[in-house]
């Protein structure tokens, strides 16, 4: 442990000796935890419970201060997210617990101050009392006194429960009513190319969904279906919600495969991928919006679903950055949207990772400055933080290269992210030096790459001896009729 970070420790090094104290569990370094028996190991974790109580109370004060000096101000969570280094939706979460333990729960928030509950098991309080009244959750808070010590989280939200239906016996339907206005469904990205689809629901409703599906599931089983129960629920889940009316085939094993073939039109998912990795010439580089890298070959499974647009992307070797797409389908307004979603691919303000494809476009240097409408002035910004940074206090600034955001707070905290490129650029081959009496041509352009999706945006047509002008600045080349669909 850094000497910067370590707390000055008591004269005693051991949880046995007389004179350790709980903060003194934040000094042990390597030789001092190897040197402890299991009873001073079981000591220091108890302090180190004991020490996790205590700064979610601090926590909770601080953030209740916060609060009130900002006045509820725009952007206050994303404050306290850039400081914990958590998302603007956990950091709104936190903010509303420690209003509720500050201003409703004086007794939760001394026990979390003397060591007696963590800020999990207080969490599971709030839960059960964030649709009471103030007066009404006080009075709750008053039945906490002295029964939350030594109590694991399902005993601290057993009392907690309790202590709710004494004080308030006949709510239970009214808080029923206004707990189902909470409903939702969130995605929440995993690993290894999985993912959470989290649903919030009414209890009758989520258990009648579920009992419908695991039945069908166990029907599958006894008809001889090799999937496991959890795989069929889940395959099954999958096939009522984007291919409805159709039956499951039993004949198939689309999500074990890495695809889902079949989708409904309106369910579209975007994935990035190089010329080489469609090919199967490499696994590298293939990237699903929302989600981030994925292996080529799920990602070829991905494109090559019935039903799958594929869309080229011309980007600049050097750089690795869109710079074009191809002119089969959009209009050039949409086109440079389209270029922006496949470049910056999330919110490109740092700390928000909303899909492009859910953003605004933006201006970098505003249209009433003079910044003209194009993918270099052009970033994705989804709807709050669009707003956001026009608010007093909150400034943008971005890279001469157009790579590096940086967000300013009115407290002066600098947050960047910078953008990764699409592709991985690629070293410009040296030109080879002609040899002596070869003729040499002063005016060709470079030769353009053979993979479309590095092919560079801009290329003189020799092919035609009367067109030997170079195409402006700014004008994509055309689409040729036989130029591939990526």
């Amino acid at each position: 442990m850094s000497d910067a970070l370590r707390l000055d420790p008591s004269l005693g090094c051991r949880p046995s000796d007389a004179d350790w104290h709980d903060h003194d569990a934040l000094t042990l370094d390597n030789g001092d935890i190897d040197l402890l028996s299991d009873t001073d190991t079981l000591s220091a974790l108890d302090s180190l419970r004991k020490l996790r109580a205590r700064a979610g109370a601090i926590e909770a004060r601080l953030l209740a201060r916060f609060e009130s000096l900002r006045d509820d101000a725009p952007g206050t969570d994303d404050e306290v997210a850039y400081a914990l280094r958590i998302t603007r939706h956990q950091a709104a979460d936190r903010r509303s617990q420690a209003n509720q333990l500050v201003h409703r729960h004086p007794v939760l928030l001394a026990a979390m101050h003397d060591g007696d509950v963590e800020p999990f098991p207080a969490s599971r309080v709030l839960d059960l009392t964030v649709h009471l009244d103030d007066e009404t959750a006080r009075q709750v808070d008053e039945r906490l006194v002295g029964r939350l010590a030594g109590k694991n989280p399902t005993e601290v939200r057993r009392v907690a429960r309790r202590a709710v239906h004494a004080v308030d016996p006949d709510g239970l339907a009214d808080r029923a009513r206004r707990a189902r206005t909470g409903r939702k469904v969130e995605l929440l990205p995993g690993e290894d190319t999985m993912s959470r689809l989290n649903a919030q629901l009414p209890a009758e409703a989520a258990s009648a969904a579920y009992n419908s599906i695991d039945a069908e599931a166990r029907r599958r089983r006894r008809q001889g279906d090799d999937r496991t129960l959890d795989q069929l629920r889940a395959d099954i889940l999958i096939h009522r919600l984007l291919r409805p009316g159709n039956a499951l085939s039993g004949e198939t094993n689309d999500c074990a495969n890495g695809t889902t073939s079949g989708l409904s039109p309106a369910a579209m998912v975007y994935l990035h991928m190089p010329i080489d990795a469609a090919l199967g010439i490499t696994d590298d580089g293939c990237e699903l919006a929302g989600y981030g890298q994925i292996p080529g070959p799920i990602a070829r499974h991905i494109m090559c679903e019935p039903g799958s647009i594929w869309r080229k992307v011309i980007c600049d070797p050097a750089t690795g950055a869109p710079r074009d797409l191809g002119r089969s389908r959009y209009r050039p307004n949409a086109t440079i949207r389209e270029v922006i979603h496949a470049r910056d691919r999330e919110c490109a303000i740092p700390g928000c990772h909303r899909t492009a494809q859910h953003c605004h476009f933006d201006h970098v240097r505003s249209h009433s400055t003079g910044g003209d409408t194009s993918v270099d002035n052009g970033e994705a910004a989804c709807a709050y933080h669009n707003n956001l940074k026009e608010e007093p206090g909150w400034r943008i600034e971005f890279s001469p290269d157009g790579t590096t955001a940086t967000i300013i707070t009115p407290t002066g905290q600098r947050i960047t992210r910078r953008r990764r490129p699409v592709l991985k650029p690629r070293a410009t081959p040296k030109p080879a030096t002609p040899k002596r009496g070869a003729a040499t041509e002063t005016n060709s352009p470079p030769e353009p790459s053979t993979t479309e999706s590095t092919k560079p945006p801009y290329t003189q047509d020799t092919s035609d001896a009367s067109n030997t002008a170079t195409r402006p600045a700014g004008i994509p080349e055309p689409r040729q009729p036989d130029d591939p669909p990526f």
